[in-house]
């Protein structure tokens, strides 16, 4: 397990490609993992969508796009990670 994790944190974009490569496998979609990932790759959305309310992010950042450019280990090792 912490090799896999040590891998995704020193190379982020390689864990991407393979995310991206086993989010297309019906199986994988149909995974307790993927509900899991899922749920993971919402609590950036979650904090970015509150500091808009909260007046202390631009209103003009799509919490989306701004998660989507976040560096994985950033969403992998934050509070309620893996």
């Amino acid at each position: 397990m912490w090799w896999y994790l040590r891998r995704i944190e020193s190379s982020p974009t390689d864990a991407k490609i393979v995310y991206l490569n086993i989010k297309t496998n019906r199986k994988f979609l149909e995974s307790d993992v993927y509900s899991d990932v899922r749920k993971l790759y919402s609590y950036p959305v979650t904090i970015i969508s509150d500091g808009i309310k909260n007046g202390e992010i631009c209103e003009d950042i799509s919490p989306y796009a701004a998660r989507d450019i976040l560096p994985a280990q950033w969403i992998i090792w934050s509070p309620g990670g893996f």
